[in-house]
């Protein structure tokens, strides 16, 4: 998956980190001339939810575009962090599953998409 994927690759090469340690490693090189974010596998809105801060949540680097099409998928499934008190904790991680899934299959099942689907069924919100 890694080898057949150059974004997943590159970003993969700087790790799936806390947020806060994230933050202290350069980008990967820039990408298809789109520059790279930072991205909590699980929303931080959601971070009091899972009785953490955003800092201590999980992360990785995702191209602006990329980035852009999660948290719009996101937004669709989970519109606000006002409506939280609706959602266990479990049914976030779900809905993030959810999503990623999603996204996985409108992508043509890009290596990408497959690694965040298959991380988010892990349950890993926070790094230990």
């Amino acid at each position: 998956m890694i080898e057949a994927s150059d974004i997943l690759k590159m970003s993969l090469e700087k790790g799936v980190q806390k947020y806060g340690q994230l933050q202290n490693v350069s980008p990967p090189p820039n990408w298809n001339g789109n520059g790279w974010e930072r991205h909590h596998i699980f929303e931080q809105r959601w971070a009091d939810k899972f009785g953490t801060t955003s800092y201590s949540m999980l992360a990785m680097f995702v191209p602006k575009d990329i980035h852009n099409n999660i948290s719009n998928k996101l937004t669709q499934k989970l519109p606000s962090k006002w409506t939280s008190w609706m959602y266990t904790k479990d049914q976030i991680i779900d809905l993030h599953i959810e999503a990623y899934r999603e996204l996985y299959a409108e992508s043509g099942y890009d290596e990408f998409y497959e690694f965040i689907y298959e991380f988010s069924k892990t349950r890993q919100h926070t790094g230990r």
